[in-house]
């Protein structure tokens, strides 16, 4: 059975199939998969659905240009036979198509709620779409508005979105987040009686108030515009999500580096730091070393922005894109931290290119505890260190970047 669709482009294509899926589970009462997709020959075939009682479907799609749908194709059970003309399927599927494309954009709204811990609950914040409220010590419920075709869909939606939220809120204030065990439906919350905000030029540590993890005025109104249901995410927005992506994995590997050396030597550091011992014994049962791993994330993030509105410069002598990656991280630093510390970071991403091409390694691995002076042409200083790059100080300097290039480009004025 063929039916014509004629979508052009690929978010319209996904946007009918999220649509299409939905009133088939609204037809059928049933809409579950064997997903198995295959691509030969301009068809795709997504795998084999099952629709209650009527059995078993198969389905593909047809495109002319990759991304779009030109026709979609069910037929009966695995062995796909055609489905006969105006029998009741092939009416019931005809008619679900056409509410498919006719509700295109006609979207239920939902309210999700999750729990998210870090080393210390997020203030309370309220606004349009979202909310937090102080779950414990470490915890926080989040509440925030999604919308979806239907409740099935919700699932996968939201979770994208928390992943989103917690990656933007670790680069906002430093801070690595995980979600919560518990259902924060069941915990007793407190509201704090007025909103807290970062003082002006936050860059080291994390923003702590009334023992609670701080955002910028300017971070709430950023959360609140990834939240919205009623936006579509611009593209250098959703780059800018990548970055903060790259931000939280190598704030997490840090975390592991800061574990390993209290650990090792817990009695130097300050007692907010001592207090996360226990926490801290089990992000270091991931390794000994993740300097390189952090560094090559950190690093990466800055890249990552780099890339929104970039111009591509083409080779006139072979045709290919040039992309001038270091220079534009370097120019990106320039900007927000000053020529001086610019260098440095270059250093460090100097070091990223060299771990990544050529295998070097940024740790010291003979450092036993006894330092013997040695040379190393590839380091800053000329003498082979034990720690090649101070990841604290890599993080702060990468995070303030980045929270000072949304704040400049990315906000929308309201």
């Amino acid at each position: 059975m063929e039916i014509n669709i004629g979508i052009s482009n690929i978010e319209e294509s996904n946007d009918f199939l999220k649509s299409l899926w939905a009133q088939m589970e609204k037809e059928f009462e049933e809409c579950g998969w064997y997903f198995s997709p295959v691509k030969r020959n301009n068809i795709i075939f997504f795998g084999f659905m099952r629709i209650g009682d009527m059995g078993e479907l198969s389905v593909s799609i047809s495109y002319k240009q990759k991304g779009t749908i030109n026709n979609l194709y069910f037929e009966l059970g695995k062995d796909r036979q055609e489905i006969p003309k105006n029998s009741e399927l092939s009416n019931r599927l005809k008619k679900v198509v056409r509410l498919a494309k006719s509700n295109q954009g006609e979207f239920s709204f939902f309210r999700c709620s999750v729990s998210i811990e870090a080393y210390y609950p997020i203030a309370s914040y309220e606004s349009e779409f979202f909310k937090t409220e102080i779950l414990s010590k470490e915890g926080t419920q989040l509440t925030f508005l999604t919308k979806a075709y239907d409740q099935k869909q919700v699932n996968g939606i939201s979770s994208k979105k928390i992943k989103q939220i917690m990656d933007f809120l670790s680069l906002e204030t430093n801070s690595v987040f995980w979600r919560g065990k518990t259902s924060s439906l069941e915990q007793e919350k407190k509201v704090l009686t007025n909103e807290l905000f970062q003082d002006d030029e936050f860059i080291d540590g994390m923003p702590i108030k009334e023992d609670c993890i701080v955002l910028s005025r300017e971070g709430k109104q950023f959360l609140e515009q990834i939240i919205n249901p009623h936006n579509q995410l611009s593209k250098d927005v959703e780059m800018f999500l990548k970055a903060c992506h790259h931000f939280h994995s190598a704030r997490k590997y840090d975390e592991q580096e800061l574990s390993n050396a209290l650990l090792i030597d817990g009695d130097s550091f300050p007692e907010e730091i001592k207090k996360r011992k226990n926490d801290l014994k089990i992000a270091s049962k991931m390794g000994e070393s993740h300097v390189e791993l952090a560094t090559t994330l950190y690093m990466s993030a800055l890249e990552v922005v780099t890339l929104i509105g970039a111009e591509k410069d083409t080779c006139s002598a072979c045709g290919q894109t040039k992309y001038q990656i270091a220079r534009r991280v370097r120019d990106l630093v320039t900007e927000h931290l000053g020529e001086h510390l610019s260098s440095d970071l270059n250093y460090y991403y100097n070091l990223r290119s060299k771990y990544l091409h050529t295998g070097l390694l940024i740790e010291d691995e003979e450092f036993g505890g006894y330092v013997i002076p040695q040379l190393d042409v590839d380091s800053k200083s000329g003498c082979r260190e034990v720690t090649g790059v101070a990841l604290i100080n890599l993080r702060e300097y990468v995070g303030y970047c980045l929270r000072e290039y949304y704040k400049k480009n990315l906000l929308i004025n309201t």
